[in-house]
């Protein structure tokens, strides 16, 4: 008697939708990491450093709105395979990521709102 394992075979959605849900999940502590180096480091004061400091704000802002819309892909392909055993905790990250994204998202607004009525 052989006693094979049997294998399961991801499609390359679901593929995609693992790494979209990672990444939604990762990128507002990235974004955040980013606000805190670019606050401590004074990059944006600097005056030949401009460009640099320009640079880092856009990826702050844009970051999360990428982790949202990548959530939002992850949990619409989870959808599709969700008969694969790991589609929970895969949905699980995507809706964390999500709902962290969003999170980030009102904040950055808030700051930017704030900023505007001094």
């Amino acid at each position: 008697m052989s006693t094979s394992k049997r294998q399961i075979v991801f499609p390359k959605e679901w593929l995609l939708a693992r790494f979209t849900a990672r990444f939604s999940l990762f990128a507002p502590f990235v974004a955040f990491a980013l606000l805190i180096f670019l606050d401590l480091s004074g990059l944006a004061e600097v005056g030949w450093q401009r460009i640099g400091g320009l640079a880092l704000a856009v990826c702050i802002v844009f970051l999360p709105v990428l982790g949202l819309v990548s959530g939002i892909v992850a949990l619409v392909t989870v959808k599709h395979y969700s008969r694969i055993r790991y589609g929970r905790a895969t949905s699980c990250m995507a809706v964390a990521g999500t709902v962290l994204c969003g999170i980030y998202i009102l904040f950055i607004a808030f700051i930017v709102w704030a900023a505007s009525q001094i």
